[in-house]
Order: C-alpha cells, then structure tokens, then sequence
C-alpha cells in the first residue's frame, strides 16, 4: 500500500501504463478545491516492478496550494498513527478548548444570572467551542478517521467567522468603558464579510480559497 495527502490537486496514477487510480476534486459549498485529501493505494504484487507514474494538476489556474505532501509505504494503521502521532498536540489543544466551553455554558445555566461576571460566560463557552472544533478539523484528523474531506474543508471556512463575535462580546462585557458602537460595528463587520464570502463564491464561482481576506478582515477591524 502507497499513502500520501494532496492539496488542491487532481492526479491519475499509474503502474507503467496501467491506471491504478484517479482523483479529482468537485464543486462542494466552499468552490471547487478540496484543501487536504488523503490517498490510500493498494499496490498488489502484480504491480512489481512496475514505474509508478503520477500525473497531477493543480486545481487552481493559478497552481496555488496544488501539492503531494508526504508519501509513505506499509501498513495502512502505520500511516493513521503517524499522521495523528504528528498532530497529537494540536488535537488535544483543540479538545480541551471544546471542554472548557462546555464548562463555561455550564456555569452560565448553572449560576446565577444576577452575578454581572457569569452574564457573558455563554460568549467565552460559545467561542471556544467554535475555536475548538475549527482547530480540530484544521489538524486533518477527523478527516482522516471519517474521510470527510468536504465538510472539514467546509467547517474550517465557515467556523472561523462564527467564532469571532462571541470573543469580542465577552472581551467587551469586561471592559470598563462599555461603548456600544464598537460591538456594533463588530457584529456587521462579521455579517458583511460573511455575507461577501457566500456570494463572491456562489454569485461568481469562486473559491473560498481566493476569498481568504474575508475571513481575516472581520478580525482585523
């Protein structure tokens, strides 16, 4: 067996002139690329010797992104490990930001409202969930276990632009000099660049990945 990921790539591989396997990515809510994907290939002994040939495109014109990544050889259970043995920290981060928000939810049931300081837990709890599972899906390895490409390349757009204003609203409870103005304009930064990235995408087919100052924008003002 071959093992390896790719990125915004289509390719046709080949045992001499024998096609063994074929990917292309298709249209999905986030454009036409796919982020990461992984390949597992079975070579059987029929294919010994045979000159392993690949033939790839990138999926962007601009050939952006459009990469193998790391090959290996061996059992397929070698492989899942050390792809999660090379994302363990950032898997466990991305859990225990998920727990922590749902603590902070809890609290925020639990507590009294009457206490000003629980009154924007759910704002914390919230963000760190979205946080979370953004991080989560960025480390590949749900993907890996599900082998949902698409929706891990479309949580990973989507989720960042939720997760943003709950962190500002609570950042904004705990200031001192609460003007409103500024969570205002927050929360319509984050509807129009949301908004702006859902219809340059489905308005002029364009992929999210051309679309990423977008994303940012919102955080940056």
């Amino acid at each position: 067996m071959v093992y390896f990921s790719t990125s915004n790539l289509r390719f046709k591989l080949y045992a001499d002139e024998k096609l063994l396997y074929s990917y292309d990515t298709r249209e999905n809510y986030t454009g036409i690329g796919d982020g990461i994907a992984y390949h597992m290939i079975g070579l059987g002994t029929k294919d010994e010797g045979a000159v392993i040939r690949i033939e790839a495109e990138a999926v962007f014109s601009d050939g952006s992104g459009g990469r193998i990544n790391e090959m290996q050889y061996g059992p397929e259970e070698q492989y899942r490990y050390a792809v999660m043995r090379q994302n363990l920290v950032a898997f466990t981060l991305s859990v225990l930001m998920i727990i922590f928000g749902i603590v902070m939810i809890a609290f925020f049931f639990g507590m009294s409202r009457k206490n000003s300081m629980m009154r924007s837990f759910w704002a914390l709890g919230l963000s760190a969930i979205l946080f979370g599972f953004w991080n989560l899906c960025d480390t590949d390895i749900p993907q890996l276990l599900t082998g949902s490409t698409y929706a891990s390349r479309e949580m990973v757009y989507g989720i960042l632009h939720l997760a943003g204003f709950p962190m500002i609203y609570f950042v904004y409870s705990k200031t001192k000099c609460l003007r409103r103005a500024y969570l205002y304009l927050s929360f319509l930064t984050t509807v129009l660049c949301f908004g702006g990235l859902l219809f340059a995408s489905y308005a002029f087919a364009i992929d999210m990945h051309n679309l990423a100052v977008f994303v940012y924008l919102s955080y940056a003002v």
